[in-house]
C-alpha cells in the first residue's frame, strides 16, 4: 500500500493584519508497522542527517581557517614574544619601587608566559577574521536584511573589543596595581 498524503495549513497573523497561509505535505503511515509489511520512512530523515553533516563539515573548515590565520599570525608575532610581554607589563613594572622585578614563579614560565602573551595578541589581531568566520557559517541561515550586519557587526565587535583592551591598559591595569602595591604588606 501506499502512504497517505495528509496535507493540513495554519494561519499565522503577524502584525499589520496581514495573512500568511503556509501548507505542507506531510506522508504519514496510517498503521504502525507489523513484521510482514515494511515501515513507510519519510526521505527527511537521511536529508536532515545530510544536512547535519554538510553543516558539521563547514563548520570544521572554518574552525580549520581560523586556526591556520591565528596560527600564521602567532608565527609572526613569536619572534617579538619577550617586547609583547614587556609591553604588557609595563603598568604592573611602572606602579613598583625602583629597582624591583618581577619573578618567576615556575619553572618553565619565563619560557611560557611570553609564549601566552603572543598567542593572545595573535588572536586579538586575527579577530575580524575570526568574527567573519563565524558570521560567514551562521548568515546562510539568515534573512536578506539580517545579513546585511555583517560589515557592522564586524567593524563594531573589533572596534569595542580593541576600545575594551585599551582601557584596561591605560587605565584599569594602573589603578588596580596601585592599590593592590598600597595594600601588600
Amino acid at each position: 500500500k501506499r502512504s497517505q498524503r495528509l496535507t493540513f495549513s495554519f494561519t499565522t497573523r503577524p502584525p499589520g493584519n496581514r495573512t500568511n497561509r503556509l501548507s505542507r505535505r506531510i506522508p504519514i503511515s496510517p498503521l504502525p508497522a507489523t513484521r510482514d509489511q515494511p515501515r513507510v520512512t519519510s526521505h527527511t530523515s537521511s536529508m536532515t542527517e545530510d544536512t547535519f553533516i554538510s553543516h558539521l563539515i563547514e563548520l570544521r573548515d572554518r574552525l580549520l581557517r581560523v586556526v591556520i590565520v591565528v596560527g600564521v599570525v602567532f608565527a609572526c608575532l613569536f619572534p617579538f614574544a619577550s617586547e609583547l610581554y614587556d609591553l604588557l607589563a609595563y603598568p604592573l613594572m611602572r606602579t613598583l619601587p625602583e629597582g624591583s622585578k618581577m619573578i618567576a614563579t615556575g619553572v618553565v614560565a619565563p619560557f611560557l608566559i611570553p609564549v601566552k602573551v603572543a598567542a593572545m595578541a595573535a588572536f586579538a589581531l586575527a579577530l575580524p577574521y575570526v568574527l567573519y568566520q563565524a558570521w560567514a557559517f551562521v548568515a546562510p541561515g539568515l534573512y536578506a536584511h539580517e545579513r546585511r550586519l555583517v560589515v557592522p557587526l564586524v567593524v563594531a565587535s573589533t572596534a569595542l573589543f580593541f576600545l575594551g583592551v585599551a582601557f584596561c591598559y591605560f587605565f584599569v591595569f594602573g589603578v588596580v596595581f596601585d592599590f593592590v602595591y598600597k595594600i601588600a604588606p
